[in-house]
This record gives structure tokens, C-alpha cells and sequence, in this order.
């Protein structure tokens, strides 16, 4: 018997979506105050592994960082210094989504191969990631490589794939995608209604580019059940976001340049309660 249907919205853009279009100009010669510096900036480009526990993936590292608290039950919430989830600013490639971290926290949202860079302030960051409270974190994609690579992963909790490519004439294209299956994984020990507790998330990216700017598109849905403490009631929870990236860069002279990034985003969240 279904008892209870409930929409809400995230904090920040609304539920349905957001077009926009940032727009900058930057200056090679200095200018008044430099922008702060970040406490952790990790290339993940080099030959240097990542710690034992980032579990291969660069942006869990930063939970470790002074001034993180670590967030209950794993939740994939980044706690700064006592601030709640939503205080944090969290940016790929420029423009601003709303979780950093899969529901359960195994995985950050954007697959490994996919990330060149990640930065992180706790407290005082650059203007351009401004309107939030306790701190920032900006993930920058990695440029297309000029040979073809595949990388095809499997473990206890998802699979995963990502491909890259050249294209003649135009740059190069790169792909990724993962699906969690640990619901399936528990659903072979126990049942299928207690199995459905596990997370369930899926995420994919992709990243067309060329010489002077190019499109980074990407999405994930979450979901898990819960019980809300009352008698069988179970709510399941579902986390979702789809969002395109344009990105277009003009250099006028040594000392002065143009960003350009339109943005179309949607993202939502929805609770639906129900009992056996």
C-alpha cells in the first residue's frame, strides 16, 4: 500500500533545470590580490599512485584533508569544518553540481580516467567559485589524449568502462560509464526486499574537444531504501542529474583571454514512501 508521495528540490538550481552561460575575462598580468591557493591540488596525469585510501579514485583522497569531517553513515556528503553538505561548493569542469559523492559514498561521481585535476579549499577560494559557506572543490577534466586507450574494470561493488579516441580534424573524444550491482551481489545471499537497502547508482561522462573549446556532458542516478522506523515503511530515496558543459577559449593578446562556458543542467530528488 503505497502511503506517501514526496517531491522535493535541491538547494540551488531548480528541480526541473538551468540554462546559463558563464562568461570571463582573465588577465596574465597581476592585478590587486591573487586568488588564494588550494590546500590539496592532486594531478592525477603523473606516474605517482594514488594513496591506499583513495581506492584508485583521486577525489576520495580528499577526505583526508585537514578541517573534513567524515560524513554519517558514508553518506558521500563533504563536511567542511562543521558545515552542513550543502555549504560546500562542489564544481566540474566550472559549473557547479549538487553531490560529489555516489549515496553510500563508494565512488565519487566521475570516473577516474575522466580527471586531470582536483583542488580543494577549505575556507577561502577564488571568486569564481564563490556563493557557499565553508569551502570549494573544483574537478578539471583531463584533455583527450592523441592515442586510442580502453579501461575496463570490474569489482565488488560496480563495473566500469572508459574509452578514448582521436578524431581527424575535429580532436578527440572520450567516454566512461559505470553501474553499481551490489543490490544483485546481496540479493543472492538474502532476498530481494532486504537486498534493496544496498545503493544503487549509475553515472556516465562524456568529452568532445577541439582546438579552441569543446563539450563536456554527464549524469548519474542514485537510489536506495530505507527504513523510516515505523512498523515495515521503507522510503526510497532517488538522487538524479544530467547536465552539458560548453566550453569555448580566445586568446586576444599575451595578457588578456576569453572564457566562454554555456551550461544546461536538471537534476532532482525524490522520496516515495511505501509499506509491505
Amino acid at each position: 500500500m503505497v502511503q506517501s508521495f514526496v517531491m522535493k528540490r535541491l538547494s540551488g538550481p531548480p528541480l526541473v533545470g538551468l540554462i546559463g552561460l558563464v562568461a570571463s575575462l582573465a588577465s596574465v598580468a597581476p592585478i590587486g590580490t591573487p586568488p588564494p591557493s588550494p590546500l590539496a591540488s592532486e594531478s592525477t596525469s603523473g606516474t605517482t599512485p594514488y594513496p591506499w585510501y583513495a581506492n584508485s579514485d583521486p577525489v576520495r583522497a580528499i577526505q583526508n584533508e585537514p578541517g573534513m569531517v567524515r560524513s554519517p553513515l558514508d553518506a558521500g556528503w563533504l563536511l567542511v569544518r562543521g558545515g552542513d553538505p550543502e555549504d560546500t561548493a562542489i564544481y566540474v569542469d566550472g559549473v557547479r553540481v549538487p553531490l560529489l559523492y555516489h549515496l553510500g559514498g563508494f565512488t565519487s561521481i566521475v570516473h577516474p580516467e575522466m580527471v586531470d585535476t582536483v583542488e580543494f579549499w577549505p575556507g577561502a577560494y577564488p571568486a569564481k567559485l564563490g556563493n557557499s559557506i565553508s569551502g570549494a572543490v573544483n574537478l578539471e577534466p583531463r584533455d583527450v589524449g592523441d592515442d586510442v586507450r580502453m579501461d575496463v574494470g570490474v569489482n565488488l561493488i560496480y563495473a566500469s568502462a572508459f574509452v578514448e579516441t582521436p578524431i581527424p580534424k575535429v580532436g578527440g573524444l572520450a567516454v566512461a560509464v559505470r553501474r553499481s550491482y551490489l543490490d544483485g551481489i546481496l540479493t543472492a545471499v538474502l532476498d530481494a526486499d532486504r537486498a534493496r537497502i544496498a545503493p544503487r547508482f549509475w553515472d556516465w561522462q562524456a568529452r568532445i574537444e577541439g582546438e579552441s573549446g569543446g563539450l563536456f556532458t554527464m549524469g548519474f542516478t542514485d537510489q536506495i531504501d530505507a527504513p523510516t522506523g515505523e512498523d515495515d515503511e521503507t522510503v526510497t530515496i532517488t538522487v538524479g542529474t544530467q547536465r552539458f558543459h560548453g566550453r569555448y577559449e580566445a586568446d586576444f593578446s599575451e595578457q588578456l583571454s576569453l572564457l566562454v562556458q554555456p551550461m544546461m543542467t536538471c537534476h532532482h530528488v525524490t522520496a516515495f514512501a511505501a509499506t509491505a
